[in-house]
């Protein structure tokens, strides 16, 4: 006989924390994260009499994987304010994640040599969608493929614009302006990356991502 396995898990966070707002993007967009140890109670019933509770433990959380959606190419440009285009690199998606509260939508991917991570989050509540990238770790990169994504994440700034296109093909629609203040990332080479901020972020109103320009 079968029945179902209850399990009540409880995550302790202070308000305003880096933990609170993970378990907040998780809420939303799917975003994976860890809680540390000391943070998570568990309680499971198991049949048996197996079950029991753990105190003071470590959890990972993430979305369902997906079975409707599977990984894609696009294309990143970076324009400059003529709409010329001065950067491009090809970024490997994931497929998009949502949250349990079904508020928001995240795409996320790597450039295709590993140059940098890149992340889209789709915030229906306000209606807008924001555009992260993050520099990945170029220890042992040869330095040829390295090239097409250091130079986006270099003219990734004020006043120039960012376009998200199809693998292949023109792409003509309007870029997003990249917001005053946003600077490149400076001292890219090899492994000098691997602890760096974020690279950057662009906030822009809500368009069709998920259904133009992404497969």
């Amino acid at each position: 006989m079968e029945r179902p396995v209850p399990l009540s898990l409880t995550i302790t966070a202070d308000p305003g924390s880096d933990l609170h707002r993970n378990i907040e993007a998780f809420d939303k967009y799917g975003t994976p994260f860890i809680a540390p140890t000391g943070t998570a109670d568990a309680e499971i019933d198991l049949p048996g009499g197996l079950g029991g509770t753990v105190t003071g433990g470590s959890v990972r959380l993430e979305p369902a994987a997906s079975t409707r959606t599977a990984g894609h190419n696009i294309r990143l440009q970076v324009v400059d304010p003529a709409d010329q285009i001065i950067a491009e690199a090809i970024v490997h998606m994931d497929p998009p994640t949502a949250g349990p509260c079904r508020r928001g939508m995240r795409g996320h991917g790597t450039e295709q040599h590993g140059v940098f991570a890149f992340e889209v989050l789709t915030d229906l509540d306000a209606q807008t969608v924001s555009y992260t990238l993050r520099p990945g770790d170029l220890t042992g990169s040869p330095p040829a493929s390295a090239l097409a994504g250091l130079r986006l994440l270099r003219e990734f700034r004020h006043p120039n614009g960012l376009r998200i296109a199809k693998p292949f093909g023109p792409a003509a629609h309007r870029p997003e302006p990249i917001s005053a203040g946003v600077e490149p990332t400076i001292g890219m080479m090899a492994s000098s990356a691997r602890n760096s901020p974020t690279c950057g972020r662009v906030s822009a109103p809500l368009i069709d991502l998920w259904h133009t320009g992404w497969a």
